[in-house]
């Protein structure tokens, strides 16, 4: 055992322990960021002094209620986005952790005027006083997908626009979703990249409405963004390497092995996708682009969700029967890919057509790449990521867990009926099959105990999370930590054996046999084929230890 750790790169260690260090240092610090006090980000928040305190340290004010735990007491505001200004001490509340929340550039009951306005301490814009302002109303698109007329004060909570974002420019053909969103030329914004621009119409006397967006998006977490990234490619890396090795290397390439290859590759082009959109954010792509990584990266990811369910059933099935011929196998390996793929090839096209046609209301439309390049965001609503991936994955795991626990228990039962065998040369035989199958199971057992937990604590960790709230936590830390590492342990479980790393050695050595001296090829190729014949019967015994 401690001639495999020694096996491990010294500088790779070192880069993993720089890593998870970063990371625990970057969450922590994360608690202590310039919004530390308020429960949202200060961008997200309104002055409520004046609204009304109530028995149970609620605050009521413009309408909405904020209770206890919803609003703080500072005294400072935010210049040009991120310079603390020292103020009176005054109550600050988050109103889109209460209600549905619009962006307005001017605050309720003014409007946009260049000329007559005036600029508040941290706001963007002149506004000035008008009443007509104080009550709008406006055509949104409800959850029926109909346009509705509705009161914007009644209907929405409303943050200022504080924080500068340089390159606004007018909405062309848009419109306010009941989600507090902006729809302009089927591109979707939330309320940090648009505000909502009143003015005074000097023909028509009347107030209207006008939308400015930005095109640059706050890129806040950039550096907690990179080192994820970082982290996520040298798990990836690991992967790829022992994807590499079972290619290389014949024998490993059994029933066993071109399933763990299936499983794999999911892995490889998934993770792969979200180290991409990590570093490159899902804003710098357009609609269609996004919608694609989003779809491979779901197709991707569930593959590989999907050939792990078939390892576990292969591994059951191999214990209940006799092992099959060749041709069963091959038979069997094109049922497990039209399974392993075919299911959420059938669950991608699902999403496509649930997302074009939009039979659903919002929340439970599937939304992959519309608002990110993968999941829809929390803040949008945790239903929909649940239902189409993250129960899917409790779905499969458990399943697995199942499988493994029923083929232990008939192991078990098996072991106690092969020692009743009379026969020695049988029970051999008996005990040598059902030791391989014991060895399988143990390894890949590890394999989904290692990727279940990571993904359950993903799953549970998306759903306690707070979406106004960008702070980590213990769990977020130790998640980070595991997804780290997980490519590695797969590299350890699969490549880091004493007959893996001996096959490797005589395929190397065979590999510079053929430019070696004629006589030494000649010796080094008749050894070479002795031992894969040798090899090779051994394999066909034991698939995978």
């Amino acid at each position: 055992m401690s001639s495999r750790v020694h096996l491990i790169p010294k500088n790779v260690m070192g880069v993993l322990r720089i890593l998870i260090i970063q990371l625990i240092s970057l969450n922590w610090s994360g608690a202590t960021s310039i919004t530390t006090g308020l429960p949202c980000n200060f961008h997200d928040s309104i002055n409520i002094t004046d609204g009304l305190l109530g028995k149970d340290d609620s605050i009521q004010f413009n309408g909405i209620i904020f209770p206890r735990g919803q609003y703080a007491e500072i005294d400072y505001i935010l210049v040009n986005g991120t310079e603390r200004s020292p103020v009176s001490s005054h109550r600050r509340g988050c109103p889109c952790k209460v209600k549905t929340c619009i962006r307005l550039c001017c605050s309720p009951g003014k409007v946009f005027d260049s000329k007559l306005g005036v600029k508040e301490i941290g706001e963007l814009f002149k506004c000035a006083n008008n009443d007509k302002a104080k009550n709008l109303t406006f055509e949104i698109r409800e959850k029926n997908n109909k346009m509705e007329k509705v009161n914007l004060n009644e209907e929405f909570s409303y943050v200022i626009a504080t924080s500068p974002k340089d390159d606004y420019f007018y909405g062309k053909k848009w419109e306010i979703k009941h989600t507090g969103e902006v729809l302009d030329m089927g591109e979707l914004y939330d309320h940090q990249s648009y505000c909502l621009l009143k003015y005074f119409d000097q023909m028509t006397g009347e107030i209207k409405l006008n939308v400015l967006i930005s095109d640059k998006v706050d890129d806040a977490y950039s550096e907690k963004d990179l080192i994820y990234a970082i982290a996520m490619l040298i798990s990836v890396s690991f992967i790829a390497a022992t994807f590499l090795v079972y290619i290389l290397l014949p024998d490993l390439r059994n029933l066993h092995g071109k399933c763990l290859l299936g499983y794999l590759s999911g892995l490889i082009v998934g993770y792969s996708l979200l180290t991409w959109i990590k570093l490159n954010g899902w804003h710098k792509n357009d609609p269609i682009s996004r919608k694609m990584i989003g779809l491979i990266t779901y197709f991707s990811l569930l593959s590989a969700f999907f050939w792990s369910n078939v390892i576990s059933y292969d591994l059951h099935r191999n214990f209940r029967a006799i092992r099959s011929k060749i041709y069963s196998e091959r038979k069997r390996f094109v049922a497990y890919m039209i399974y392993a793929w075919g299911s959420p090839f059938l669950l991608t096209i699902i999403a496509v057509v649930l997302d074009f046609t939009e039979p659903l209301p919002d929340y439970l439309l599937p939304g992959i790449g519309t608002k990110s390049n993968f999941l829809k965001p929390s803040k949008d609503g945790k239903l929909s990521p649940f239902l189409y991936f993250y129960m899917l994955i409790l779905i499969i795991f458990s399943a697995n867990a199942v499988l493994f626990v029923v083929t232990a228990f008939k192991i078990r039962r098996a072991q106690r009926e092969i020692s009743k065998i009379t026969s020695q040369e049988e029970s051999a035989r008996h005990q040598s099959h059902l030791n391989n199958e014991k060895d399988n199971l143990v390894l890949f057992m590890r394999l989904f105990i290692i990727m279940g937990v990571c993904w359950i604590m993903e799953a549970i960790e998306y759903l306690t999370q707070d979406p106004n709230n960008a702070n980590s936590n213990w769990l977020v830390i130790m998640m980070d930590i595991w997804n780290l590492l997980q490519g590695l342990i797969v590299f350890i479980l699969f490549v880091m054996k004493r007959r893996v790393l001996i096959l490797l050695k005589k395929k190397y050595r065979g590999m510079r046999g053929t430019t070696g001296t004629s006589n030494g090829s000649s010796r080094t190729r008749s050894s070479s084929t002795k031992t894969t014949n040798t090899d090779s019967q051994v394999s066909r015994d034991t698939p995978i230890q």
